[in-house]
């Protein structure tokens, strides 16, 4: 709800309309683009999502980070009941009213004053108490040991399950992209406690290749979203922008860590890692998300850094050197973005180019 017209709430605060009016409008307008002379602001644009909506938002944001802090440290003795045997009754409801008290909160910054970054400041902080109480519940009744892979399991399922909640009550597109960490966090633990030690060692593409798998599926989901709102005047599209964000390195680094290149040493090695680049550039801009370059420019750096190298320069010139270069080629294409994109999409088929994202003026 954090991206919805802020006149809705000024409304709402006026008295003008209610709250429940308040909700049937925003859900109105999420179905699709607002009507000709509505007083919904269309969310078309390059990319469009809502990070924070004024200094309030951030105000208020660091306001609730420093009280939970606050609260933190008071109860820092059941917040750390990792460090114990097992935890007890008291930690569970410690963890229990924190996430309840965020939760109810988050009817405040996300349902009527719908600000994004406290919104994802209360959702991010609801979901680990949760998880904490969630884990908390599992060690008492004996079914996870805490000195062990399951509480990274339980965490990440806890956290994944009220992330999704938290989207279910309040539609935070941010929360989805929560919702995907949690799910790759406790992914990550489950192929832990599968392959624990020197079998992990023996296996060392399985990970690369869960990194790759989890980010194929956040990727997929994250298309339905876009395919179904090409012309991104919809929330779907902001769902779409967040579900990327994760995708996109999950993706990248699975791909990088099955072909053992993060660190290039030969001219082949530079060769595959520009290819590879140059392949997601064009997916990129294809579906007009920067998120893959951006998770790739690690990797692309080091490749340049590498090639700079073979001329002998001192260390200094040559970490300048990488950095002027790949920065050239980021401003380029930043500048370019929208003409590639016309070229490309002009090759393909009219049904295929329909689906994807239209290309933006500019």
């Amino acid at each position: 709800m954090s991206d919805t017209d802020p006149r809705l709430a000024a409304g709402v605060a006026a008295g003008i309309i209610s709250s429940a009016q308040a909700e049937a409008l925003d859900r109105l307008w999420s179905q699709g683009p607002a009507p000709a002379g509505s007083l919904a602001t269309p969310r078309t644009g390059d990319e469009p999502f809502a990070f924070f909506r004024g200094f309030r938002d951030v105000f208020l944001a660091l306001g609730i980070i420093i009280v939970v802090a606050g609260l933190m440290i008071l109860a820092s003795d059941s917040l750390s009941f990792f460090s114990k045997p097992q935890a007890e009754p008291i930690d569970i409801g410690i963890f229990a009213a924190f996430a309840a008290a965020l939760f109810g909160f988050g009817q405040v910054a996300t349902r009527m004053l719908r600000m994004p970054l406290a919104s994802l400041v209360v959702a991010t902080g609801f979901s680990l108490a949760f998880s904490g109480a969630f884990l908390g519940l599992l060690s008492l009744a004996g079914v996870i040991a805490l000195r062990s892979d399951g509480p990274q399991i339980a965490i990440g399922a806890g956290f994944a399950a009220s992330a999704l909640l938290y989207y279910a009550v309040y539609r935070l597109p941010v929360a989805l992209a929560l919702v995907a960490g949690g799910i790759a966090f406790a992914a990550g633990g489950v192929l832990k406690a599968v392959l624990p030690g020197d079998l992990s060692m023996a296996f060392p593409a399985a990970f690369p290749a869960l990194f790759l798998t989890l980010g194929v599926a956040v990727f997929a989901l994250a298309m339905r979203f876009d395919l179904s709102d090409p012309e991104r005047a919809t929330r779907r599209s902001e769902n779409a922008f967040w579900l990327h964000l994760v995708a996109a390195p999950l993706i990248v680094h699975g791909l990088i860590g099955l072909t053992g290149l993060s660190v290039p040493e030969t001219l082949f090695d530079i060769a595959v890692i520009f290819a590879f680049v140059l392949g997601l550039g064009l997916l990129a801009l294809l579906i007009d998300r920067r998120a893959f370059l951006v998770s790739a420019l690690f990797y692309l750096g080091g490749a340049i850094s590498v090639a700079i190298n073979g001329l002998g320069l001192e260390d200094g010139t040559q970490l300048a050197l990488t950095f002027l270069v790949l920065g050239a080629g980021v401003v380029a294409l930043a500048l370019g973005w929208h003409p590639l994109r016309r070229a490309l999409l002009s090759l393909l088929p009219d049904p295929v180019a329909l689906a994807l994202p239209r290309v933006q003026e500019g």
